[in-house]
């Protein structure tokens, strides 16, 4: 999803293996949060998740209280929800403003809110309420201290639709509304005191719990449209498009999926928006919109046939592409160009491939295995630190990886393994 990259403040053995199963281990988090955000009728996944996100969070405070494992400097958002925890914490933000904000707590962070999402997504099913409304109301408010923080307006929307792109997010459409009411509440002129001052009856929260409790009140539709919102508007409609082109140029089935993913939150946040914003959509919005509820609908198939088949049916997939490809030829895309441009999510030469598929495109691999159940076969002989990524609940794993490093002469390292082998038997 997102690029997670450490530094430490001392080097050893086996560091940077550790390091990188760290990351992958968050990114796999960042990828079931992203998913779960864009499907439909997703399944309630954090009881499952919890021992998981209990021994990725041991890992990392294992590494940074060993060699002082920290965030490089990433433009990649952060997004407070525990703030209880540490009276100085900030609500929101970039990890590159924020160095001393570790990896357990960013971890902290994710699962808490994954909590508290999901038991709020319980609590609106049985009262016929929604969700998404929390989510957004969450959103505002970072949007909004980010704003003040910064000193600029358009970061507002801006780093909403980054936590979107980073898989932060935990409901699109509650992402999309907290979009809405940011280009309804702007007006010309503005600076970031005036938005926030609009938001909370005239005042500037004090402190970073005022932030997160003081009631405050959304902007009515204005009868006129801002040009600053017309703006951050028009900066949203190429979104979806560049997140697209990743998933076209992916290289294997795992690459390709996680950027598809990242692709939805785009492409449903940005049609929620334009669906919500405006009675009065303008000509190239309004093909925009018609383009981006083709996409959603066919994921929404996808995630269907998901649950149908429980893994991902690449040659079927593969085919039910074409079968679009080929309504567009019969009116009139004699080159294939508009249905690239328009509905394509896979690399083109793999529509116009014959025979088997390359084996990177036959089936998912350990990098998504957690949501795609891919075959036995595919994850049966994997090195030891892929292995603790697809299972690090795992002990097995964990003592494969620590005789690896014994061989490697990394003893600090597999000393580590080890107690991780510990902590995952603990909690399995």
């Amino acid at each position: 999803m997102i690029p997670i990259g450490f530094t430490a403040d001392r080097g050893v053995r086996g560091l940077d293996t550790l390091a990188g199963v760290l990351a992958f281990l968050m990114k796999e988090a960042l990828f079931v949060s992203a998913s779960e955000a864009v499907t439909p009728h997703a399944a309630d996944s954090v009881s499952d998740r919890r021992a998981r996100h209990s021994v990725v969070h041991d890992l990392a405070r294992g590494l940074e209280q060993a060699v002082g494992l920290r965030f490089t400097g990433m433009r990649t958002p952060l997004l407070h929800h525990a703030i209880d925890s540490a009276p100085d914490a900030e609500l929101s933000g970039y990890l590159a403003e924020h160095p001393r904000y570790p990896p357990s707590e960013w971890l902290v962070d994710l699962f808490v809110r994954w909590e508290a999402h999901r038991e709020v997504c319980r609590n609106s099913a049985s009262s016929d309420g929604d969700s998404s409304v929390l989510e957004s109301a969450r959103l505002q408010r970072a949007a909004l201290y980010h704003a003040w923080k910064s000193g600029s307006i358009s970061a507002a929307t801006e780093f909403v639709l980054d936590v979107v792109d980073g898989g932060l997010c935990r409901d699109a459409r509650g992402a999309a509304r907290a979009l809405t009411m940011l280009l309804w509440a702007v007006r010309d002129d503005d600076t970031p005191e005036d938005l926030v001052r609009r938001y909370f009856d005239g005042h500037v929260p004090a402190t970073v719990h005022d932030w997160t409790r003081l009631s405050f009140t959304e902007p009515d539709r204005p009868a006129r449209f801002s040009a600053a919102a017309s703006a951050a508007l028009t900066d949203l409609l190429p979104r979806p498009w560049t997140r697209l082109a990743d998933a076209r140029g992916a290289a294997d089935v795992d690459e390709w999926f996680i950027a598809l993913i990242r692709a939805m939150g785009a492409i449903q946040c940005t049609l929620y928006v334009l669906q919500w914003v405006s009675d009065r959509l303008p000509l190239g919005a309004r093909a925009v919109y018609g383009q981006l509820t083709e996409l959603d609908a066919d994921h929404g198939s996808t995630c269907a046939l998901l649950r149908f088949h429980g893994t991902l049916d690449m040659p079927g997939f593969i085919a039910r592409q074409r079968d679009q490809a080929a309504v567009y030829r019969r009116n009139g895309d004699t080159t294939g160009d508009r249905f690239a441009n328009e509905r394509m999510v896979l690399p083109r030469w793999l529509l116009e491939h014959e025979g088997e598929l390359p084996a990177p495109w036959r089936h998912p691999g350990w990098r998504t295995a957690t949501l795609l159940n891919p075959p036995k076969s595919a994850l049966a002989r994997l090195p030891p630190e892929h292995a603790v990524v697809v299972d690090p609940l795992a002990p097995q794993h964990w003592q494969a990886l620590a005789r690896q490093f014994g061989q490697d002469g990394a003893t600090w390292a597999a000393a580590m393994a080890e107690h991780m082998s510990t902590a995952a038997a603990n909690r399995s």
